[in-house]
């Protein structure tokens, strides 16, 4: 896969060069910047993504549906929708959520931009197998027992956004 080239940012997430992916995901004090989405539909199923064994971080993982990094010059906004579209083959309209900052152990620090999309029903995807090895829509209710039988954190800031969004708009 090709390096990529993003926005290096300072700590109030300013735009102050770039730098290539290979180098950020190495060094924590070079900050860039990701863009995430959940899409849940109006009777409560989230759609989940299960990374691709040859990620770097968390292969094999179920999280959100769909993200990735935010290109040199990119708005966040725009990312969001080129990651769900190449990961998923989903178009959607992002709804903005949050912006918030995190380290990935000691080799990455980055702002991520959170977003979610209420759609009317459960929307077809075609994975990109790179990326992502499977995708299902999992209810709410059963994210619990999902966990038990998947490699799915109920800890981790995945799911902590899912629900964060699910109370946010009162689902």
């Amino acid at each position: 896969m090709a390096d990529e080239l993003l926005d290096l940012v300072n700590k109030n997430d300013e735009v102050i060069g770039t730098v290539l992916k290979s180098a950020a995901h190495k060094n924590p004090a070079l900050l860039h910047r990701e863009s995430f989405i959940v899409l849940i539909t109006k009777d409560r199923k989230v759609l989940l993504q299960q990374r691709s064994m040859s990620k770097k971080n968390s292969p094999g993982e179920w999280k959100i549906t769909a993200g990735g990094h935010v290109l040199a010059g990119e708005d966040p906004a725009e990312a969001v929708i080129r990651e769900t579209k190449e990961e998923l083959g989903i178009d959607i309209q992002p709804e903005y959520l949050s912006k918030k900052f995190a380290k990935h152990k000691d080799m990455e620090a980055r702002f991520y931009w959170i977003y979610y999309q209420i759609v009317d029903h459960e929307l077809p995807f075609v994975l990109q197998e790179e990326e992502v090895m499977d995708a299902k829509w999992v209810g709410i209710d059963d994210l619990e027992d999902f966990s038990k039988n998947y490699d799915y954190d109920l800890e981790s800031t995945s799911h902590k956004t899912i629900m964060e969004i699910v109370e946010l708009v009162g689902l």
